[in-house]
């Protein structure tokens, strides 16, 4: 090492100096006895220009202990942007994930996931006379769009019909998995679809598949859910008359399993299946009457059949000519969290109520945790309004009149006993349909939704990233 004083003040000496050999910036106090205190030694910045003493960025130097000993301070250089009260890319600004992005317009139904450092969003895209639609993915980084429009899957002509129910999901093995129920435009002859995405959204083989929920013969799917473990898919759809059955399904060589019906009357929406190691774990609402609901939750064996009577988490009243929306269940440490919309004993509104579950699937009872004294509250139509972030939950609620079905929505965070920390409005003219995600690498919620602002007779798809550092 060659080093020369450059700056001597006040007994403190700043000294630069260049390495040869270096294997990599060391951390710490090494040892050195011939260092005097308060010595400090530096070498140039590497990082680019302008970024120097901005925000973390700064030069290596090390500075002598009061022991005669060295400290060293690696270099920072920028890095990607983090929710974290720090300007991790060296800008001059901290924390900046920006304004809402508008992502398609004649477009609703959108649904978003996080994985291998970037988001991916699906919705479905509707030609202005309504005579065709798409269902199209992209990916978005967190600086910006990334990829262009991948098709899945389109309806046209004398096939025409809508995509709806989307639901995206990273798994374990760097696959995007998507599936949506499909209809012609009067909402007749639905059918569950599957399909797999690679990292970077592209379809892949054998592409997009029917579901064959008709061993039953009960008729038309309404609503399809997808659990996941490292071999196989678990399907679980609603058909005609609330029927709901779940049966297995092999992605390698395209088989399905048997077909089991959960065996419960009345049901009216299910959970996305949750794989707890041993087999499945399942939540549903089911009418019970006219007024009456319940929450209830089950588990299943591995190939999708009951074993246990379900556990009713709530009962409650729900509102005249308002389909109860599917229960967001998800893990929480050894046990599970569950979200759902449901009525007040003493009003005809809803509330957001949130129960924590063991993994027994008891409960100490359910918290309403999103209240308003006149207006209606969903918790959105794909079930996919809640997600854990490892010390927070965060909840997406639209708060609305009868109709049109457009109000203002919103993201609540709670903690895992039910309090709340925090709620912030993200549009006056949301539709009834949206989706979270968790960006675990930068510590930010990613939320789209479909939405009518600027007198749209047609929804626009739009995505945000939003920021609370702890």
């Amino acid at each position: 090492m060659n080093s020369h004083s450059v700056i001597s003040s006040l007994g403190v000496t700043l000294s630069l100096f260049a390495f040869s050999g270096c294997g990599g910036a060391k951390t710490g106090i090494i040892n050195d006895p011939e260092c005097h205190p308060e010595d400090i030694e530096t070498t140039p910045y590497q990082g680019p220009p302008g970024t120097e003493d901005i925000g973390l960025c700064h030069a290596y130097f090390r500075i002598c202990n009061d022991e005669g000993r060295w400290e060293e301070h690696p270099e920072i250089v920028p890095r990607p942007e983090s929710c974290d009260g720090e300007d991790n890319d060296c800008n001059g600004l901290t924390d900046e994930f920006g304004e809402s992005m508008l992502i398609d317009t004649n477009s609703d139904w959108p649904t978003v996931t996080f994985g291998a450092g970037n988001y991916t969003i699906c919705w479905q895209r509707l030609a202005t006379d309504r005579d065709a639609s798409q269902l199209i993915c992209e990916q978005i980084s967190p600086e910006g769009r990334i990829s262009n429009n991948q098709l899945i899957a389109s309806r046209a002509g004398s096939d025409r019909g809508y995509f709806f129910n989307l639901e995206a999901t990273w798994t374990l093995t760097n696959r995007i998995r998507l599936s949506w129920i499909s209809a012609e435009f009067n909402f007749s002859n639905s059918q569950a679809n599957f399909a797999v995405l690679d990292s970077e959204a592209n379809l892949l083989s054998p592409g997009p598949q029917i579901i064959p929920f008709t061993d039953s013969g009960i008729g038309g799917i309404f609503d399809v859910q997808v659990g996941y473990d490292s071999q196989q898919y678990l399907l679980c759809s609603i058909e005609e008359h609330s029927a709901s059955e779940c049966q297995t399904f092999n992605p390698d060589n395209n088989t399905l399993g048997h077909l089991y019906p959960l065996g419960y009357p009345g049901i009216m929406s299910i959970s996305t299946p949750i794989n707890n190691g041993a087999g499945w774990t399942i939540c549903f609402s089911r009418s019970l009457g006219l007024w009456d609901h319940d929450v209830g939750c089950t588990l299943l064996d591995e190939n999708g059949q009951r074993l246990t009577d379900a556990n009713a988490v709530t009962s409650y009243v729900f509102p005249f000519n308002f389909m109860p929306e599917p229960p967001n269940l998800f893990r929480l440490g050894s046990g599970y969290g569950l979200t759902w919309a449901g009525g007040r004993n003493d009003t005809d509104h809803l509330a957001i109520y949130y129960a924590r579950l063991n993994d027994q699937l008891e409960s100490s009872g359910a918290i309403p945790v999103i209240s308003e004294e006149n207006i209606h509250i969903f918790p959105g139509v794909n079930g996919q309004g809640t997600v854990w972030t490892g010390h927070e939950i965060g909840i997406l609620s639209m708060e609305m009149t009868y109709f049109p079905l457009r109000g203002s929505l919103s993201l609540t965070r709670i903690t895992a006993g039910g309090e709340v920390i925090g709620q912030e409005a993200l549009s006056d003219h949301s539709g009834d349909v949206f989706a979270i995600s968790w960006n675990n690498d930068r510590g930010v919620y990613g939320v789209t939704w479909a939405d009518y602002r600027e007198g749209l007779s047609e929804p626009a798809v739009y995505f945000q990233q939003l920021c609370y550092p702890e």
